[in-house]
């Protein structure tokens, strides 16, 4: 008869920040899956206007995969121990997403000056709300960016150890894996 090994010191070890992490994602997933289902069935129902997204972002597309590989240095650098490189990695990270965030209301102006606001017609509706909570998870990412920025530069030597750069980056790149999949479906639904 087998048992379960409830031994703490097992092979099977969890970062609680790791792991809380990724419940926070399959909840803003969830989420998002609530955005894009409310889309196609609203827009089943009529009086839908399609809406050609503006260029700017494609753009934003480019930004959020730069950032993604600024934030891989960022974890490169952290592993191999190179403290200046994982900093740069990470203030350029902070700047592509601050771009990122520049693009995304220059996508909204020109949707604006297209006659689409986020009152009117359920399909502008849509588009505002689902870019505008995704920018909200891309300032909270900013913010948590920063945070790991500064602590690189306020911890000791000894410290530094205890960053929680992969849970950072796998914030990150889920944002910015979710914005690539908004684009498409945008601008494919």
């Amino acid at each position: 008869m087998s048992t379960l090994n409830l031994n703490p010191k097992g092979n099977f070890k969890v970062d609680p920040t790791q792991f809380t992490v990724w419940i926070f994602l399959v909840s803003v997933a969830m989420l998002f899956a609530g955005f894009t289902s409310g889309y196609i069935v609203r827009k089943a129902q009529g009086d839908w206007v399609h809406i050609e997204l503006p260029s700017v972002f494609v753009t934003s597309c480019i930004v959020v995969l730069l950032s993604s590989i600024a934030m891989i240095a960022a974890q490169y650098a952290f592993k191999k121990g190179k403290l200046v490189f994982m900093q740069l990695s990470l203030l350029g990270t902070l700047a592509l997403g601050v771009a990122f965030i520049m693009t995304q209301f220059n996508g909204w102006n020109a949707l604006m000056e297209q006659g689409h606001f986020l009152v009117g017609n359920p399909s502008g509706s849509f588009l505002f709300v689902i870019s505008g909570v995704h920018a909200v998870h891309v300032g909270a990412g900013l913010i948590v960016i920063l945070v790991a920025l500064l602590r690189s530069f306020l911890l000791s030597p000894n410290e530094i150890k205890t960053q929680k750069i992969n849970s950072v980056a796998t914030y990150w790149h889920f944002v910015g894996i979710l914005w690539i999949y908004l684009y498409f479906f945008l601008t494919n639904a």
